[in-house]
């Protein structure tokens, strides 16, 4: 107790005086003390008194306890009763702490627990360093003495800290229930150890909800209120997302969200996908079949509600996603009603959604079977659909091949689709009976359906076999039918359209229906039959009195009606009558050969004179003994050779005319000849024959034709080469007088066709003329540059090329 005592004082010593005075004036129990004029050792008492009372008054604190006798409180009481007055006794109230150290400590000499805290003075000092002074020393709301002992709580709590634990909640508040506290444990941070302070519990931590701290899962759903901040779930709600399932068996057992009620999105709350459909919550597509798992159990936008957990609901080989992008139901196998699966459909490229996909006629299954092609709606090609095809499935012509499949069903050369255009039947090889061949016909260009195409009373077959035009009535163009130049009196025919065909009055003459002119006269049969009956009408010709002009006919089988030797033909020309006999003519050259010399590359005409010689009618004359004259002569010239072999083509001679028509006795004609000669022909000298004679008959007038061929080409191009290497053009210049048209062909050395520039007409004089390419090829886009060739040509009107140059182009 000494100890303590001196500790104590050691302390306190500089202020024991001013705390005694103050303990002096505040003291419940103070006793004025006796003043006396006698104070020997100035304690503040009187020296009698202190004999009286048995204090020293000699010694300013009789109990040395740091306090002068006149100030211990109650000096002369015995406030603990243990016999000492309390300026005798050093420990005023027993307390065990010297009553200067209770001035020193703020607290009462003479009480026990100076705060009234339950705790005395001395346990708060010496044995938990509390305030004696003070009933709360942390100043939480809590005494002392419920801190430091099991007081309220039975939890022993620091009572110099207002939150022993710091949770942020005060001891006082984590007091029990009972005595309005929270009931946490106030030595625990985490009184229900939930992962969370008791204060985030009490006052709304992070998460923002106010759970239970003295319970680690507030909500029962079997996640501590910690973990549930953790995955951001309400601890407050079992089931946050309000889908049926509580939060724990989300995380653990599902592995859901327990914060959506639909996890995967799919529009089915994960508690109907598992206790409802089966399905899987975390998969939008639990069958993986390209339909989310709602669209499945609902009528989703195909209309149709499948198996979420089967990925092919009707078992058709298509998924229910891929039957939902094809517009198939996915709860049917044959969604067209063909008899082929859609799955089947898709793999063979068929329709599923169609039982005929090409649209032939013929539903996808029964193409399969037959052997069509259900995505060919023609499948054999010849134009007809297969299910228009007449007996489809049928065999007309034996060939194994039903009809849909073979192009020409009854083998008659012709396609199906080509005989209804035509009026055929693609079943019937001869559709009209004509004995010709629908395809035959076809080529010919007759009726199939016709035996008489062009109503001339002869049957198609007929006229193919004698050589008529089965499409022309009048198939030599005389003006007579072909059946009434035959000499038929009724149609061959079934289907000769009436008002078309005319009967021969006179079968036993017949013209010919291939010859415009029968008789050869120059006069058309159906000049000469007038009236196209057939009949020869008219007087006898014999008779001296023509009736020409009045009715009187013309023999069609005749050339020489009149028998005068002059064809009908040419004295109707001259104006003269047919009916009655007239002269001949006889006709000869001028001279009896022709020499002509030519430079290569030119041309050359020269004039021959055709003469009649005979001015009085000869039988015998040149054209024949008996014809009469010959009113068409024609004027023609073989090959040209020379002595080595050469050759110069009679094509290079020309005639004009090269036909006279009649010459008067005594008259001539003038008949011009050309030579055209190219640059690439060979010198030398060249003989032939020139003839002049009746149209289809024998010459009777010839000479002999000599052509000389010397020298060389008369096209000049300059310059050669030319060079465009400084200006945007090339410019080629030329001179020819031959009379021709010029051409300039531009190629690539690889010989690849740039341009073609052509000359505005045909030159005949000796000037330079040109021609500019303006570097560009045909379509007008530069070319590239380098060298070219470009190749002049000369050539008649008609394309024969008489002259070339070959020129390089520098560009």
């Amino acid at each position: 107790m000494k100890s303590i005592a001196t500790g104590v004082r050691t302390r306190h010593a500089a202020l024991t005086l001013a705390l005694a005075l103050l303990a002096l004036i505040l003291s419940a129990a103070f006793t004025a003390p006796v003043w006396a004029q006698v104070d020997s050792d100035g304690d503040l008492l009187d020296d009698s008194v202190e004999i009286a009372n048995g204090t020293d008054p000699n010694d300013p604190d009789s109990d040395d306890d740091e306090v002068l006798d006149g100030l211990e409180t109650a000096w002369n009481a015995d406030t603990d009763g243990d016999g000492l007055i309390n300026a005798l006794d050093r420990d005023s109230d027993g307390d065990g702490l010297l009553d200067g150290e209770e001035i020193a400590l703020g607290t009462s000499m003479v009480l026990v627990d100076s705060d009234s805290d339950g705790l005395d003075d001395y346990a708060e000092v010496v044995v938990y360093h509390t305030n004696p002074a003070l009933y709360d020393t942390d100043a939480e709301g809590l005494s002392d003495f419920e801190e430091v002992t099991f007081a309220t709580d039975g939890l022993i709590t620091d009572p110099w800290r207002a939150d022993t634990d710091g949770d942020g909640l005060t001891d006082y508040q984590e007091r029990p229930l009972a005595f309005g506290g929270h009931g946490t444990n106030a030595t625990l941070r985490d009184t229900d150890s939930d992962g969370l302070s008791d204060y985030e519990e009490v006052f709304q931590g992070e998460d923002g909800y106010t759970t239970d701290p003295r319970s680690a899962d507030t909500d029962t759903d079997g996640l501590s209120d910690g973990a549930e901040m953790g995955y951001g779930t309400s601890p407050v709600n079992a089931d946050t997302d309000g889908d049926g399932l509580n939060d724990r068996i989300e995380i653990l057992t599902y592995g859901t969200n327990p914060l959506q009620s639909d996890t995967d999105g799919d529009g089915i709350s994960d508690t109907g996908e598992i206790q409802v459909y089966g399905t899987d919550p975390l998969l939008f597509d639990t069958d993986g079949d390209g339909l989310g798992d709602n669209e499945e159990v609902t009528n989703g936008w195909d209309g149709y509600q499948t198996d979420p957990l089967d990925p092919d609901t009707d078992n058709d080989v298509l998924t229910d996603g891929r039957e939902a992008e094809l517009g198939t139901n996915p709860l049917q196998r044959d969604s067209d009603g063909d008899g082929i699966w859609d799955g089947d459909e898709v793999a063979y490229g068929t329709n599923p959604n169609l039982a005929d996909t090409d649209g032939d006629g013929i539903n996808d299954y029964n193409e399969q079977v037959a052997g069509t092609l259900p995505l060919n709606p023609d499948t054999d090609g010849d134009g007809l659909m297969d299910g228009a095809e007449p007996n489809w499935n049928g065999d007309t012509d034996g060939d194994g091949a039903i009809n849909a499949l073979d192009p020409d069903s009854d083998n008659d050369g012709l396609i199906d689709g080509a005989e209804g255009p035509l009026g055929g039947d693609p079943l019937l090889a001869d559709t009209d009976e004509d004995t010709l061949g629908d395809a035959l016909e076809a080529v010919l260009g007759t009726f199939l359906n016709d035996d008489d195409t062009d109503d001339d009373g002869v049957t198609d077959d007929a006229e193919v076999d004698g050589g008529t035009s089965p499409l022309a009535r009048d198939s030599d163009g005389d003006g007579l039918g072909d059946g009434l130049e035959l000499g038929l009196t009724a149609p061959q025919g079934d289907d000769t359209a009436a008002g078309h065909f005319t009967a021969d009055a006179d079968p036993t003459t017949t013209t010919d229906p291939l010859l415009v002119d029968s008789d050869g006269d120059g006069l058309a049969d159906g000049f000469e039959d007038a009236n196209h009956n057939g009949r020869r009408d008219g007087d006898d010709p014999t008779d001296a009195s023509s009736d020409w002009g009045s009715g009187g006919e013309t023999d069609p089988l005749a050339i020489d009606t009149d028998g005068d030797g002059l064809s009908d033909g040419l004295e109707l020309s001259q104006g003269d009558d047919p009916l009655l006999p007239f002269t001949s003519q006889d006709l000869d050259w001028t001279a009896d050969s022709v020499s002509l010399e030519l430079d290569l590359g030119t041309v050359l005409s020269d004039s021959l004179l055709l003469v009649n010689t005979d001015a009085t009618n000869n039988p015998d004359d040149s054209d024949g003994p008996g014809r009469g004259d010959v009113e068409a002569i024609e004027i023609e010239a073989s090959d040209l050779y020379s002595e080595t072999g050469r050759r110069l083509p009679a094509e290079w001679l020309r005639f004009q005319p090269e036909r006279i028509f009649v010459l008067p006795a005594g008259g001539d004609s003038l008949v011009t000849l050309t030579v055209l000669l190219p640059d690439n022909a060979s010198s030398g000298t060249y003989s032939g024959t020139v003839t002049a004679s009746a149209a289809g008959g024998a010459p009777f007038a010839t000479f002999t034709l000599v052509v000389t061929v010397v020298g060389g080409g008369a096209l000049e191009v300059l310059p050669n080469p030319v060079y465009a290497d400084r200006k945007p053009y090339a410019e080629f210049s030329f001179r020819s007088s031959m009379g021709l048209e010029l051409s300039i062909d531009i190629y690539t050395m690889a010989l690849e066709k740039v341009r073609t520039l052509r000359g505005p007409g045909i030159y005949t004089d000796e000037e330079m003329h040109s021609l500019t390419w303006d570097l560009a090829n045909e379509s007008g886009r530069r070319v590239a540059s380098g060298v070219y060739v470009a190749v002049a040509r000369m050539a008649t009107p008609e394309g024969t090329t008489l002259l070339r140059k070959k020129i390089m182009v520098v560009h």
